[in-house]
């Protein structure tokens, strides 16, 4: 029997080689119902992918150094879930992975790691840049060293960042903007959560808050906009007691990262059931929040996509020598208790089938 190749998935998919080559490859954006047909028509046929010629020929190794923080909650488990569905797919390749692990919190955690990454001569190097000033000093060694530098999660505007893939966070602050003015007609003050780093060094803080101010002033909307760090976990309670007093003019609250549920765990008072309340991502715990009713809405930022994308484009730069965008932006969902359940179900089921993170 012959070998069946890409035209023959096309001819019986009734597509283009090109659309066949993106699904196969993991590039591009194809329909969801389109790829899983291109896929499932390639299994019929016993379709199965070579490993790249040059590959072949040289044998080589390509270590990727993977520096992201220790186990938080279940966002950051979700972005190695991503991580290790890529490897699944290109581990075929030669590529390997080490991990490198730094406290979320603590920023000389992420640069000391990002400093042993260097060790193992890495071919490429993918993180999330939390802490931004630690992030430029590394910057500089990468880019004279050449080495790609891939980001994720937080996007920063710096000379030796490779690509960064996530969400757009001054847009977020935007769809903040328009869902709370869109819930609450009589805005006067939002108050602006950020548990752990404050926005001086964490650039997608600054961004999303930025964002929230753009569309405030685009609609002439006159609302106060009070930013609130909390890097004391301990001290939380003294730090919002007068804020979310019965006489407090604050109507809105944006929590600009995956703790909301830190601040409902220590804050055991009752916030006025009139305040809206807008947290960020998928986790449990959040999900909990949303299904009580303390949590009006999340931004899903597709953890696992991020990781995953990133990989595929780590990928394509040392396999196919293909360049990618210096940014790579995801849509921001907006998960509410009514369509809830269909994200967890898909979140269940993603990595069953390692095509499925394509969603």
């Amino acid at each position: 029997m012959s070998k069946i190749t890409i035209k023959d998935i096309a001819r019986a998919a009734g597509v283009s080689r090109g659309t066949v080559d993106r699904v196969i490859n993991g590039r591009g954006n194809v329909k969801a119902e389109k790829r899983d047909r291109i896929l499932q028509i390639a299994d019929q046929i016993g379709y199965e992918k070579n490993l790249i010629a040059s590959t072949l020929a040289i044998n080589k190794t390509h270590q990727i150094a993977v520096v992201l923080p220790a186990g938080v909650d279940s966002y950051w488990k979700q972005i190695r879930l991503g991580v290790q569905a890529a490897m699944r797919n290109i581990g075929q390749y030669g590529v390997e992975i080490t991990y490198f692990d730094f406290d979320y919190e603590v920023g000389a955690s992420y640069e000391n790691q990002l400093m042993e990454a260097l060790n193992i001569t890495p071919a490429a190097i993918l993180t999330a840049p939390l802490f931004k000033m630690e992030t430029i000093r590394f910057a500089r060694i990468v880019e004279h060293n050449n080495i790609p530098f891939f980001t994720i999660n937080t996007e920063q505007e710096i000379a030796g960042i490779t690509s960064y893939v996530g969400q757009n966070s001054k847009d977020a602050g935007k769809l903040a903007g328009s869902i709370l003015t869109l819930r609450q007609k009589a805005l006067s003050e939002i108050l602006v959560i950020t548990i752990g780093s404050d926005s001086t060094n964490a650039q997608h803080t600054a961004d999303k808050i930025t964002g929230l101010q753009q569309y405030l002033n685009a609609n002439s909307i006159h609302a106060k906009i009070k930013e609130l760090y909390i890097e004391d976990k301990q001290k939380l309670n003294e730090s919002v007691e007068d804020l979310l007093t019965t006489k407090s003019n604050i109507k809105s609250i944006w929590f600009t990262n995956s703790q909301a549920y830190t601040f409902f765990k220590i804050y055991q008072k009752s916030i006025k059931p009139d305040v809206i309340v807008l947290g960020f991502d998928i986790v449990t715990e959040n999900v909990q929040l949303l299904e009580s009713g303390k949590l009006s809405a999340l931004f899903n930022q597709n953890p696992s996509e991020q990781s995953f994308r990133a990989m595929m484009q780590i990928y394509d730069l040392l396999i196919n020598k293909v360049q990618p965008p210096r940014s790579y932006y995801l849509p921001i969902d907006i998960v509410l208790k009514e369509n809830l359940a269909a994200y967890i179900k898909r979140d269940e089921s993603l990595f069953q089938n390692d095509h499925k993170i394509l969603h």
